[in-house]
């Protein structure tokens, strides 16, 4: 993985010229293993647990130490045991054990020789837009739940080919967090997602003056954004809203801070879009205008007790922050394969040793052949 950031568009409004600028926040999440050679999974890890249909299952994981490693084959098997090492594999055929026999299948593990499992790299790239939000959920920690959530993300064809179905067994396995829907609409938001942000104003803009409560209400004005909320989950939204007062010479004064807008016919409250500052979204209510919906604001006199003739605000420009997650990532792909004798219940095969791959296991039946 390697971050996950905020993108912040902001546009400047004033007599209808809009400026955009865009900044952006970065989260440095974790490293890549890359390892060219073929190495051995040190560790592994046994998890127990009941899906959602109350089957009590287990899976055997491997974990390489500093390192978060994601099982990419659901289904596949993954056998941590070692009863004879790839030296001694290697020592039998350097020996020149042969005979001229076909390669005979692999007996059920663990009664053959075989060693733990070796890794090469297969391929590498960026992870899919739900692929990157599901392992950067909270941090990069793994955690089981993210795991079973990256499993799901290929039935529900969020994949991107880099989550490969090798058996039904962990079809009905779910993370119970909800981590597979929130992927599934973060990956709607950023195909919807259009950065830039358009604010407009009615040529009869008006300003009405309370004298009691010495407020100014100004507008109506719309902006139109990519709606960012998905079933209470906010991954994108108006972050900032306020209005940039100039003097009679166009130079700005003072920003001042929207009391409240008027949508419909009411007066809201502003809350903005607050990500939290894990995962950059946000699961709270918010309160602003909609995308292309009307409305006024509502300000406080910002000349009031104010002498300084260069302080007197004469204009004002509307200033709207958008503000939304990207979550982005890379992987190198590993594939796992095992280096075994042939042979039943611990012998070996007729003493015979070479490198062949079971496409059905992926494993080594290790036999070597004479040439005669």
């Amino acid at each position: 993985m390697r971050n996950k950031f905020i993108k912040i568009n902001s546009i400047l409004f004033l007599a209808l010229i809009i400026f955009i600028c865009l900044f952006s926040n970065t989260k440095v999440q974790a490293t890549l293993l890359d390892i060219s050679r073929e190495f051995m999974i040190p560790t592994y890890e046994r998890y127990e647990y009941i899906n959602n249909r109350n089957e009590s299952k287990f899976t055997i994981l491997p974990k390489y130490p500093g390192y978060t490693i994601y099982c990419t084959s659901p289904g596949q098997r993954f056998d941590f045991v070692e009863n004879i090492t790839r030296e001694q594999i290697n020592q039998l055929i350097a020996a020149g054990i042969q005979r001229s026999v076909e390669c005979g299948c692999c007996g059920d593990l663990p009664y053959k020789g075989h060693t733990y499992p070796y890794y090469k790299q297969v391929g590498r790239g960026s992870l899919t837009n739900a692929l990157a939000y599901i392992v950067t959920i909270n941090g990069t920690e793994w955690t089981f739940g993210k795991q079973m959530a990256l499993w799901q993300a290929n039935l529900m064809g969020l994949g991107g080919g880099i989550i490969t179905r090798y058996s039904n067994r962990h079809d009905n396995d779910y993370s119970n967090e909800g981590y597979e829907e929130e992927a599934r609409n973060y990956d709607a938001f950023m195909r919807s997602l259009n950065p830039q942000v358009i604010a407009t104003s009615t040529n009869n803009t008006l300003t009405r003056i309370d004298q009691i409560s010495q407020q100014y209400t100004v507008g109506s004005f719309s902006i139109n954004y990519t709606n960012g909320t998905y079933d209470g989950l906010t991954f994108g939204g108006i972050s900032n809203m306020y209005l940039i007062g100039y003097n009679e010479k166009g130079q700005a004064v003072k920003n001042m801070p929207i009391d409240e807008f008027v949508i419909n016919g009411k007066k809201v409250i502003p809350d903005y879009f607050t990500p939290d500052d894990v995962n950059y979204v946000d699961r709270t209510t918010q309160s602003y205008p909609a995308s292309g919906e009307n409305f006024q604001v509502i300000f406080s006199n910002p000349n009031d007790s104010v002498t300084n003739s260069n302080n007197i605000i004469c204009d004002i420009a509307l200033y709207v922050e958008y503000t939304y997650m990207s979550a982005t990532g890379e992987y190198i792909k590993y594939e796992g394969k095992r280096y075994c004798t042939g042979g039943a219940k611990g012998t070996l095969h007729d003493e015979t040793y070479h490198p062949h791959l079971d496409p059905d296991r992926k494993i080594y039946d290790c036999r070597k052949p004479s040439y005669k």
